[in-house]
C-alpha cells in the first residue's frame, strides 16, 4: 500500500460515522476509482473537518441525529480547544524568555487574561469530559464482556507514550537549562541545547495534535449517550468563548510588543502565526458550538 492510499484511508475514517454511513461506499469507491494522491488525501481531510463542523441534521424530535450533531460539536470543540489554548504560553516563551529589560505597558495583564482564561477553559473542559469519561467506561466494559474490552481505549496509547517522552525532555531540558545564568546571550548556549529544544517542541507540537484526535475517536468508538453529551454541549459554547478571550487577549500583547520596535520582524512574525491559529481555532469552537447547542436540550428518543 502506498503512503497515500494509507492517508487516504485515515482521512475516510476521520470522517463523521453519520456521514460515512450515507455516503462511505461512494466515497470510498471514488477514492478507489481516481487513485489516491496528496491533494486528494488533503481534499478528503479538509472535507472531514468540514463535515464535523457541519454535524448531522438533527431531527426536530431529537433522538440519534441530535446524538450526533452534539457529539459532532464537541469534538470539534475539543480540536479546536487543543489547537489554541497554549497560545499565551508560546507567545511568553518565544518573546519574553529570557525577559528584556524593558516590556511595553499592557503586555504583561492582557498575557495573564490570556493565561487566566485558558485554565479557566482547562477546569470546564474537565468538568464537561467526566460525564463522557463515565459512558466511556461503560462501553468498554460491555466491550470487554464481547472479548474486546481495550478497543475503545487504544487510540489513548499514543498520546499516553507522548506525554510520558514530552514529560521526560522538559525535565532532561529543565536540568540542562540550570547550567547556564539566569539571562544569558543567545550565543552562550550551545548547538546541541538549541536542537534538543526544537525537538522537544516539535514532539509537544505532535502531542497536541495527538491529544486532540485521540478523545474523539474514543468517543466515537464508545458512542456516549445524549444524557452523557448534554454538559459537554452546555459548556463547548463557553469554552469556545474562554478560547477566543485567550487568543484575543495575546493578539493585544503581541501587538503592542510589535510596536514597541523591541523584537525582530521574524520574532513577530512567528508569533503572530501562533495567534493566527489560535483565533481559526476559536471560529471553529464557537461556530461548531453554536450548530451544537438547538440539539443539546432535544429529549432523547
Amino acid at each position: 500500500m502506498s503512503a497515500s492510499a494509507w492517508w487516504a484511508r485515515r482521512a475516510l475514517a476521520s470522517y463523521p460515522p453519520s456521514f460515512m454511513e450515507r455516503y462511505g461506499d461512494e466515497l470510498r469507491a471514488l477514492v478507489e476509482d481516481s487513485g489516491a494522491d496528496g491533494a486528494m488525501v488533503v481534499d478528503l481531510f479538509a472535507g472531514a473537518a468540514r463535515q464535523w463542523i457541519r454535524g448531522p441534521r438533527a431531527c426536530a424530535a431529537g433522538g440519534e441525529p441530535a446524538r450526533r450533531r452534539v457529539q459532532a460539536s464537541v469534538s470539534m470543540v475539543w480540536v479546536a480547544w487543543c489547537a489554541g489554548f497554549l497560545v499565551s504560553a508560546a507567545v511568553n516563551r518565544w518573546l519574553l524568555d529570557p525577559r528584556p529589560a524593558h516590556v511595553a505597558t499592557g503586555v504583561a495583564g492582557l498575557l495573564a487574561v490570556a493565561g487566566w482564561a485558558a485554565a479557566a477553559g482547562c477546569v470546564v473542559a474537565f468538568v464537561a469530559a467526566l460525564p463522557i469519561l463515565a459512558s466511556v467506561v461503560r462501553a468498554s466494559r460491555r466491550s470487554r464482556d464481547q472479548g474486546r474490552g481495550w478497543a475503545v481505549w487504544r487510540p489513548l496509547v499514543l498520546l499516553a507514550v507522548l506525554l510520558g517522552l514530552d514529560v521526560s525532555g522538559a525535565g532532561v531540558l529543565a536540568l540542562w537549562r540550570t547550567a547556564y545564568p539566569a539571562q544569558p546571550p543567545a550565543e552562550a548556549f550551545p548547538a546541541g541545547f538549541g536542537a534538543a529544544t526544537l525537538a522537544w517542541a516539535v514532539s509537544m507540537l505532535a502531542t497536541l495534535i495527538v491529544a486532540g484526535l485521540a478523545p474523539v475517536e474514543v468517543i466515537r468508538r464508545a458512542r456516549p449517550d445524549a444524557r452523557a453529551l448534554r454538559p459537554a454541549g452546555y459548556l463547548a459554547l463557553p469554552l469556545g468563548i474562554l478560547l477566543a478571550v485567550t487568543a484575543a487577549a495575546t493578539a493585544g500583547a503581541v501587538v503592542l510588543l510589535a510596536v514597541s520596535g523591541e523584537f525582530g520582524a521574524f520574532d513577530v512574525t512567528v508569533a503572530a502565526l501562533v495567534v493566527g491559529v489560535a483565533a481559526g481555532a476559536a471560529a471553529v469552537a464557537l461556530a461548531s458550538a453554536s450548530r451544537g447547542m438547538p440539539s443539546v436540550a432535544r429529549p432523547a428518543a
